[in-house]
């Protein structure tokens, strides 16, 4: 049985996430919590890249999860890494 790295999101994202989909909040509140999700998941996506890596994906197996070309998942994820050819 392959073993897989627990990534849960972080908290913060978990509250925006869930504050913006809340019927009962303002709309102003849930926009609000909205562009915070914006804003962090790049964080996120960055944190699942780099231990999707460590499992051995490549880049291209990435870019292709994102819908991008792998020197776009790169450019995106993978700058100050060593580069080792995936």
């Amino acid at each position: 049985m392959e073993t897989r790295t627990p990534i849960p999101p972080p908290k913060y994202l978990q509250i925006n996430y869930e504050a913006m989909l809340d019927d009962d909040q303002p709309p102003l509140l849930r926009l609000a919590a909205s562009r915070s999700v914006e804003l962090n998941m790049d964080d996120y996506r960055r944190t699942l890249a780099l231990v999707a890596l460590r499992e051995g994906a490549t880049w291209s197996q990435i870019g292709a999860a994102l819908g991008v070309t792998r020197q776009t998942a790169y450019g995106a994820f993978g700058r100050g890494l060593p580069d080792d050819g995936r």
